[in-house]
């Protein structure tokens, strides 16, 4: 067995391409990787000598690439993680049944307000009761606000399970098709929009992918890789994140995507002698021991959720079969195959541009040859998930995740061949890669018949598509000034301190300006009758989708100059500087504007922050989970207007005071429910979805 090993290896190195060289250098060119050559022309030879940095290049090069990728998706996600609410629906009703594991020393039972819930495997449940402890939020205590650091706590496994999908995807492109793929493919899927948020996201969705990701990039390295060490270390590895990914979904998206893209990949290669590679009764074994134990315990269980229904029923039929065949809970009925083109148009955006070069490169795999194989391992790996939800009935806009990572892996060959062939056998990819790139800008910067454009990004990760948008968002520039301001002004400080050659001292001193003249538009003096003035006008007339279109234009000018002076290095850093800078301003700055208008958070701060002792809250006709959450399942939810006026008559704290939460769409029905006998005040409306009402 070992020498059919060293057999299978030899031959896979003899036909694999030395991917880590660029193919335009030259045998004069100076010695060293690339990523040397630039920084020393950037920063001159003083960088190199430097003790931090000579302790850093001491590192072997994939566990520097490892920590330079885990240190960059830390950056993205971890700003602001924990600085504004759950989003309803999904966040809150996830993170309530967590806590009520912990309310009723249950971690086995999901519980949701008065009744048990057997939508959702508890992965990501258990995930959120770990955060919730070490945050000290106070979950558990009855009665009071939830702590600070409650979202912080929900949020982060979330995020470190994006941090090992990004290092994963290194791991696995880096070894089989180069360090360059690699770090491009880490890149490009880190700075995808819907990859993003759903990083900042506490919902079954990034668990499930992340560990689905991990476990393929584990089963490439095993698989493909010649010069892996500790090959069953990684085989096994993989059958622990299947069997984990299928605790945070369903088996039949755990065990059946994993199922379906080897055995795809087996018809296509007739390769049938990789069942006996695998470890297939073992492994399979540990990943049914991870999986299956719960789903057991479940299934003999005879408690009942709000419908009166069984585990085995909810789970196995409503939840897996009717989902996939008549639709569940879905808000967009009766759509095509191609509605989950376009969700992928917009949460790939701008990677999205360049599918088409790596589809062209994709369409000339060949089966038969070993080297291509791992490469169709991957397409397989993208297009098997694309194909269950694309049949489902159900269908929500976020359903697609799962193929990021092997498109991500995909575009990154695609780069990698522009980077080491030119541009100039690519023209009618990039042409064609250049008209989506206009058309997704398009429509993700300028509004449409009412629709505002930036909602088609909140409306990837959200539950009901026709919730209101906010109206009035300003686009803040100060994060985009600080970052020109404090990037420019490191990098000259750097390149003169190691005596730069004048590369970055050029694109700090351009970094610099760039920060002074956005702050000097933002304050541009105006001429009014009667003299001068500065005023923050141009700026404050701008909103989010004029940052994004700037963004757009910007990063498709630096491309086509690029494209015209034949420079293929520059239209790639100005491809990837594009995705970055839409990417960090997405996470960073209109995430967090948008989230007080899509959570309950304040609105109960201001609850707990004004209530009398005793003085209780109802929700009227909702269920939009937060109120449970946030009041820790003490709000009354009410729909009958004849119990909310016996609510109201309920003797309460020294005032008689009572609260309500209602949908500012639905006030009036509050009033005339109650009528004129009472007085109204609105507590607080920061939120454009909701009113918290004080009734005397």
């Amino acid at each position: 067995m070992a020498k059919g090993k060293d057999q299978r290896a030899v031959r896979i190195v003899e036909e694999r391409p030395d991917m880590d060289a660029p193919a335009s250098e030259g045998a004069g060119s100076d010695p060293g990787p690339l990523s040397h050559r630039l920084l020393r022309e950037a920063f001159g030879d003083g960088l190199f000598a430097s003790r931090p940095f000579a302790r850093y290049f001491a590192i072997p090069e994939e566990r520097r690439h490892v920590l330079l990728i885990a240190l960059g998706a830390v950056a993205m996600f971890f700003p602001l993680l924990g600085a504004v609410g759950l989003w309803d629906p999904w966040e809150p009703h996830y993170a309530e049944v967590g806590r009520e594991m912990m309310v009723r020393h249950d971690w086995i039972h999901p519980y949701w307000e008065s009744a048990y819930f057997f939508s959702k495997p508890p992965l990501t449940m258990w995930l959120t009761n770990l955060g919730l402890w070490l945050s000290g939020a106070g979950a558990t205590v009855p009665h009071t606000e939830m702590g600070p650091f409650a979202e912080w706590g929900i949020r982060t496994p979330n995020a470190l399970l994006a941090v090992l999908a990004m290092v994963m995807v290194y791991l696995a492109a880096g070894r089989l098709f180069g360090r360059r793929v690699g770090l491009i493919a880490a890149l490009a899927l880190g700075t995808m929009p819907i990859y993003d948020l759903l990083a900042r996201q506490a919902v079954t969705d990034m668990p499930f992918a992340a560990l689905l990701t991990a476990g393929f990039c584990a089963f490439l390295i095993a698989e493909f890789d010649p010069n892996v060490k500790h090959r069953d270390r990684w085989l096994y590895a993989f059958y622990g994140f299947i069997g984990l990914a299928t605790l945070a979904k369903e088996i039949p998206f755990g065990f059946g995507v994993a199922g379906g893209v080897v055995l795809l990949y087996l018809l296509i290669t007739g390769d049938w002698p990789l069942l006996r590679r695998v470890r297939l009764f073992s492994g399979g074994l540990f990943a049914c021991l991870i999986a299956f134990p719960w789903v057991l315990v479940m299934d003999a269980f005879r408690g009942v959720d709000d419908e009166s229904k069984t585990f085995a029923y909810r789970y196995w039929l409503h939840d897996n079969v009717y989902r996939l065949f008549s639709g569940v809970h879905t808000t967009t009925p009766s759509t095509t195959f191609v509605y989950f083109f376009r969700q992928l148009g917009y949460g790939m955006f701008p990677w999205a541009a360049l599918v088409p070069g790596a589809l062209v490169s994709a369409a000339k795999i060949r089966p038969s040859v070993r080297r291509h194989r791992p490469q169709l391992f991957v397409a397989i790996w993208a297009l098997v998930p694309f194909l269950v939800v694309s049949m489902s009935a159900t269908k929500f806009h976020h359903y697609a995740f799962p193929c990021l990572p092997p498109l991500a892996i995909l575009v990154a060959l695609f780069v990698d061949q522009l980077w080491r062939e030119g541009l100039e056998g690519q023209t009618v990819p990039l042409l064609v890669g250049g008209a989506l790139f206009a058309m997704i800008a398009q429509n993700l910067s300028a509004a449409s018949g009412g629709y505002p454009a930036a909602k088609h990004l909140t409306d990837m990760f959200v539950y009901n598509y026709d919730r209101p948008y906010p109206t009035g968002l300003i686009a803040d520039p100060a994060p985009v000034i600080w970052a020109l301001l404090v990037a420019g002004g490191l990098s000259c400080l750097a390149a003169l301190a190691f005596g730069g050659k004048g590369k970055a001292v050029v694109g700090g001193a351009v970094a610099l300006a760039a920060g002074f003249g956005i702050y000097l538009w933002s304050h541009l003096v105006s001429l009014p009758a009667g003299g001068y003035s500065w005023s923050a006008a141009p700026f404050s007339r701008w909103i989010p989708a004029d940052i994004f279109g700037g963004i757009f234009v910007a990063g498709a000018a630096l491309c086509l100059l690029a494209l015209l002076l034949g420079h293929r290095h520059w239209f790639i850093a100005a491809f990837a500087g594009c995705a970055v800078a839409f990417a960090t301003y997405l996470s960073w700055v209109h995430w967090e504007q948008l989230s007080p208008n899509w959570s309950q958070r304040d609105i109960f701060h201001t609850y707990y922050a004004e209530r009398r002792p005793g003085e209780p809250i109802a929700a009227y006709f909702m269920n939009w989970r937060g109120e449970t959450f946030y009041s820790k399942n003490d709000v009354r939810q009410i729909k009958d207007p004849n119990k909310l006026r016996q609510f109201i008559a309920e003797p309460s704290g020294p005032g008689n005071r009572h609260w309500v939460i209602v949908e500012q769409a639905r006030f009036n029905m509050l009033h005339q429910a109650l009528g004129d006998s009472h007085q109204f005040e609105v507590r607080d409306d920061s939120d454009n979805k909701f009113y918290l009402v004080l009734v005397d």
